[in-house]
């Protein structure tokens, strides 16, 4: 009875120390579960904290912001800023999930379904532009870039677009042009009676030279002044002595063919 009360308490013994054992185990690895869950919560936290900076900081772009998905879906979105919501017309819940089929009229979005691929096909970064209009009926001139982001094994994801409004620079510009096509025409012609000045007209002239040259031809060229025209600006003054100079340039104008050229020299003369 001894014998077999040392065994049983020697059993008991080792079964206590085997359980203080994976008492131990087990709470190592409860604190460990808890180190884990700890830091999941923080890296959430943070993940969380990023992505509603980063939101804010795309909502506060006034460029349009968006991105789909053409891994599982063909081109449905996944995201956009607050900007390409007002753009669309709709708040971010009814865009998500969505294509451009779904949001534009079958033209247009088949216009940015065209461009997506061209960009993935090309695996490159292109810039395009086009002429949109808003839900309340403005339209704008957006240049647009897309180009595709990737996951963490390197694989494409989709598009992400960015559209910007470029309509304010093309009236700048086209004000700049009719600015310069102004200025080349100020610069050439008589600002009176807008006939080629005597730069415009050596121009013409050399040109007509070479051209009678090549041909064999010869070339008219008629010298024009006004008798008395001094007398009409000291009895009747310049407005009538100019009114004058713009009828005789019409009227000049009227006695040649249209590839002639009637030029005012300065004054009273007239080439």
């Amino acid at each position: 009875n001894q014998a077999l009360a040392k065994e049983l308490n020697r059993e008991v013994a080792d079964r206590e120390a085997v359980i203080g054992e994976r008492t131990l185990a087990l709470e190592k690895s409860n604190a460990e579960l808890a180190y884990e869950v700890g830091e999941r919560v923080l890296a959430e936290q943070r993940a969380k904290l990023q992505f509603g900076l980063l939101q804010s900081v795309l909502d506060s772009t006034p460029d349009l912001i968006f991105y789909k998905d053409y891994r599982d879906h063909d081109g449905t979105y996944i995201g956009c800023n607050q900007a390409f919501c007002d753009f669309v017309g709709k708040p971010l819940d009814r865009i998500l999930g969505v294509t451009d089929f779904a949001l534009f009229d079958e033209e247009l979005a088949a216009f940015f379904r065209a461009k997506d691929r061209e960009m993935l096909d090309a695996e490159e970064t292109r810039i395009n532009e086009e002429r949109v209009t808003f839900p309340d009926g403005h339209r704008v001139l957006l240049s647009t870039l897309k180009t595709s982001f990737r996951d963490a094994d390197g694989q494409v994801v989709g598009v992400l677009g960015i559209s910007r409004d470029i309509t304010a620079q093309e009236r700048t510009e086209e004000t700049l042009r009719k600015q310069q096509r102004s200025l080349r025409h100020m610069a050439h012609h008589d600002a009176l009676t807008d006939l080629p000045n005597r730069l415009l007209l050596t121009d013409r002239l050399s040109q007509s030279i070479l051209k009678a040259q090549r041909k064999g031809q010869g070339v008219a060229l008629f010298f024009i002044d006004l008798d008395h025209f001094k007398q009409i600006n000291d009895s009747l003054g310049h407005s009538v002595g100019d009114e004058l100079l713009e009828a005789v340039s019409e009227r000049l104008l009227h006695c040649v063919r249209e590839e002639d050229t009637v030029a005012r020299l300065g004054g009273d003369e007239f080439i």
